[in-house]
């Protein structure tokens, strides 16, 4: 997850669903990228729960690395609990991951799409982050490759400039209205 440690997002409820994981004998690692007031939380979390093993806190890294850590990924999870533009997850979609994102603004948008490329989980949900967590974890290698095939695709059909310009039309459509 990349986001800044901040109410909004909920990397405490990430940091909960690993757990939840790990008691199911699950190997994995939790990279938590960003800097805020929440970091400090969150580090005492993980210690809490045993996880320092598992969980990375890069803190805040140059922009022009991000594309580098998620290419080093095999999944992105982004909960939040508010959002505008979900950069992000954008981001992760551009570099092929499947993507685990909450039901916060903008993100159902995204995830409008025939082909599936991600989880759309609600709000605050811990079990429902593992769960995801736990489908994607158990998809083949092949399966895993294809979503994130479709979630670039989704981004290159979904930000087009001929997908924009439509939208852009119609919105002007409806205020003329």
């Amino acid at each position: 997850m990349i986001a800044q440690f901040r109410k909004e997002k909920d990397q405490k409820g990430v940091i909960k669903a690993l757990k939840l994981l790990k008691e199911k004998g699950y190997k994995v690692r939790l990279i938590l990228t960003g800097n805020g007031p929440k970091f400090n939380e969150c580090r005492k979390l993980v210690k809490k729960l045993k996880l320092e093993k598992e969980v990375i806190f890069t803190g805040r890294i140059n922009p022009l690395e991000i594309p580098v850590l998620l290419k080093a990924l095999d999944a992105f999870v982004y909960a939040t609990f508010k959002e505008g533009m979900p950069m992000a997850v954008l981001e992760a979609m551009a570099s092929e991951l499947p993507i685990i994102a909450t039901e916060a603004e903008g993100l159902p948008d995204i995830f409008q799409s025939p082909y599936t490329f991600g989880i759309l989980i609600p709000k605050g949900n811990i079990e429902k982050i593992a769960e995801a967590m736990e489908k994607i974890i158990n998809l083949s290698e092949e399966e895993r490759i294809l979503w994130g095939k479709r979630a670039k695709e989704r981004i290159k059909d979904f930000f087009s400039s001929e997908h924009l310009k439509e939208r852009t039309i119609k919105l002007f459509q409806e205020l003329s209205i």
